[in-house]
């Protein structure tokens, strides 16, 4: 309503300086036009921008709030949205999806649909025991069950996703602990929100 009031303001003092046409230099009036027709064009562009981030924020507590705090973090930056699933159940060195984690990657497919188009990168973790070349091809591959996973449910089509294997070299906990290392297993799966 305030941006309709606005625009009628903005409008009626058009009006007004159109009617000093006759006492003012033509050039005068229409570069005073322009002016206000730029003015306007920049609040406009700032309702929309204020409307696209209202919405953002919108699917991004409808997100969160459909994921418990032992399923997944989720996180959200001006340029991305970070899904860190912790509710994940691979078997040592294992890379098959178990029958119990569908559930958590329904939500997952959900989720991305809501963010059709949009660039997604799924990165596997490991904590550090073994080699770091077995853990990258192993962070590599769980990630990459996880994107047959979600393409085969078609949540998301294949081209929008890229898999990426970052083995130990990203820990978000100490690898000293049983918890610690359990941590680090994990899967982020990151929407580019803005390209």
């Amino acid at each position: 309503a305030g941006h309709l009031k606005d625009s009628a303001d903005q409008l009626l003092s058009i009006t007004r300086q159109s009617k000093l046409v006759r006492t003012r230099d033509p050039e005068d009036v229409a570069l005073r036009i322009e002016t206000k027709n730029q003015q306007l064009n920049q609040q406009n562009q700032q309702v929309s921008e204020l409307q696209s981030e209202s919405e953002m924020n919108q699917r991004f507590r409808e997100i969160s709030s459909s994921f418990s705090p032992n399923e997944a973090t989720i996180v959200r930056t001006d340029n991305k949205i970070l899904i860190r699933l912790k509710g994940l159940h691979f078997q040592v060195a294992g890379t098959n999806i178990e029958s119990q984690d569908f559930p958590l990657l329904n939500k997952v497919g959900k989720a991305l649909q809501e963010y059709k188009g949009k660039p997604i990168i799924i990165e596997g973790h490991t904590d550090s025991s073994g080699s770091e070349n077995a853990n990258r091809e192993l962070s590599q591959k769980r990630a990459g069950a996880i994107k047959d996973y979600l393409v085969a449910n078609k949540s998301v089509p294949e081209t929008d996703v890229k898999v990426e294997g970052k083995g130990f070299a990203s820990p978000i906990s100490s690898n000293r602990t049983k918890e610690g290392r359990a941590e680090n297993r994990r899967v982020d799966i990151i929407i580019q929100t803005q390209v």
